[in-house]
């Protein structure tokens, strides 16, 4: 499975390439540019002397390119085989995403499912006795740069906790938004 970019007239879920060849795509983005402001006298000065200028965004603007998945099958899909292919895909994206996109007071926090129930079990027990289970010390940050951090208040703890299990709830929505709108009747071959 390789992402291309490509014209958008080009872009179709489903094409017959060859016999028993066929090239699917998925996941279609719209290939958006920055808009810039012009620059100033003296920003165009600093430029001409070799110095580095950051440019204010003033807007974004849409372009004839786009961006998909895509992935050839040399033999003819039936239409269960495709979805099982692409909801996978999608599937392994959300996956992958709530294990390692969350980000907490600028640590990154690994949300494997191990690490979930370990977060789970110390905040209930944190709850239950109103804070005497603290402190509690977790291993976040990287394998590189680890980070230990503990929980001193049940404030604290749940501050985190909640932040966690609304960006897994969050992931999660955002997934089942992409994956309920595709359009399967476009992968049917005739």
């Amino acid at each position: 499975m390789v992402r291309t970019t490509g014209l958008k007239t080009e872009y179709t879920p489903i094409k017959k390439i060859g016999d028993n060849v066929y090239k699917v795509s998925w996941d279609y983005e719209d290939v958006i540019e920055p808009v810039y402001a012009d620059l100033t006298e003296e920003e165009r000065r600093k430029v001409d002397n070799g110095e580095f200028v950051e440019r204010t965004k003033i807007g974004e603007q849409d372009t004839d390119y786009c961006s998909y998945m895509y992935e050839y099958i040399y033999f003819k899909p039936t239409i269960e085989y495709l979805k099982s292919m692409i909801l996978d895909w999608y599937n392994k994206q959300i996956d992958q995403k709530i294990l390692s996109g969350f980000t907490w007071n600028d640590m990154p926090i690994w949300l494997s499912t191990e690490n979930q129930f370990n977060y789970k079990a110390a905040y209930d027990i944190a709850v239950q006795t109103q804070g005497q289970s603290l402190p509690v010390t977790f291993k976040f940050g990287t394998t590189n740069e680890p980070v230990y951090h503990q929980f001193q208040s049940v404030e604290e703890f749940s501050q985190f906790y909640l932040a966690a299990m609304s960006y897994i709830n969050t992931t999660l929505a955002e997934g089942w938004v992409k994956k309920d709108s595709i359009d399967w009747a476009l992968y049917e071959i005739q």
